[in-house]
């Protein structure tokens, strides 16, 4: 399926990137949940052939979503229930070119544990 991929990519000039998440790990750091990444190993499938790896983070928040609504043609404010959430932030890490994908999944988790690249 790869090939199938990238050749289908290639076909369009206004696609300008394309990753292929070829690989998918989430650790914890410090047994603390509240710093828990989730590494995704991408490879570049446009123009270059190598690794990468995105970086994200689970943070929790509180919501409070509100927003109006018209009843009987007058507008009424309207509150959903606060709930508490989980979402992904992405996390700069710095470029992790790799020849292969264990290579680039050894280099951010070493990132992420000593800060050294």
């Amino acid at each position: 399926m790869e090939s199938n991929f990238r050749e289908v990519v290639k076909t369009y000039s206004n696609i300008t990137e394309a990753y292929e998440v070829v690989k998918t790990v989430e650790i914890v750091k410090d047994a603390d949940f509240d710093q828990r990444y989730r590494l995704e190993v991408i490879k570049y499938c446009k123009i270059y052939d190598y690794y990468d790896v995105f970086c994200w983070r689970y943070l929790s928040i509180h919501a409070q979503s509100s927003f109006l609504r018209t009843e009987g043609g007058k507008n009424k404010e309207f509150q959903l229930k606060p709930e508490d959430i989980r979402i992904l932030v992405q996390v700069k890490i710095p470029d992790i070119i790799a020849p292969t994908d264990d290579i680039a999944l050894t280099r951010a988790i070493h990132y992420l544990s000593t800060g050294d690249i």
